[in-house]
């Protein structure tokens, strides 16, 4: 007879999202004796939007996963995301796997198309855009990006 799976909450890896540094805070994960894990994942559509919200914040550059991470919450393949920018598909792929650094300008534009993407979607005030845009600096540094439980029932 098989055994059923083990409920526990704890934080999880969410490597699902294609970023190696998300956490998500206290989340439900069914374990199966034989060592596999599945995790719950609530409001995961929010969790996009929250973790997108940092990253068109934060003042260093964008890295590779990042950029790949925005461009598909745009829905956008490399190759659209590459003619809106006036660049190849292959710039595109070398900043994606992270070859070759992203540019500031680059940066900013991918930064600015997400924010129209966000305007679009959620009619943003002219005020509340600007005050994003002001609020993007040059400094590069690490991150580790984290969800809460919290954040997600509050939206």
């Amino acid at each position: 007879m098989a055994r059923p799976w083990k409920r526990e909450t704890q934080d999880y890896q969410y490597t699902e999202s294609g970023l190696s540094n998300v956490v998500l805070k206290n989340i439900t994960v069914y374990k199966c004796p034989c060592g596999d894990e599945m995790a719950e994942i609530p409001a995961i559509e929010r969790i996009h939007q929250k973790i997108a919200e940092y990253l068109f914040r934060k003042p260093a550059l964008l890295s590779g996963e990042e950029i790949r991470f925005l461009r598909k919450e745009m829905g956008l393949k490399a190759v659209e995301l590459a003619n809106l920018l006036g660049v190849s598909k292959v710039t595109v792929s070398r900043w994606e796997n992270s070859a070759k650094p992203i540019g500031i300008l680059s940066d900013r534009l991918i930064r600015l198309l997400y924010l129209g993407f966000l305007e679009k979607k959620a009619r943003m005030s002219k005020g509340d855009i600007l005050r994003v845009i002001e609020s993007i600096k040059d400094r590069p540094q690490k991150i580790k990006i984290e969800v809460s439980h919290k954040d997600l029932v509050a939206a």
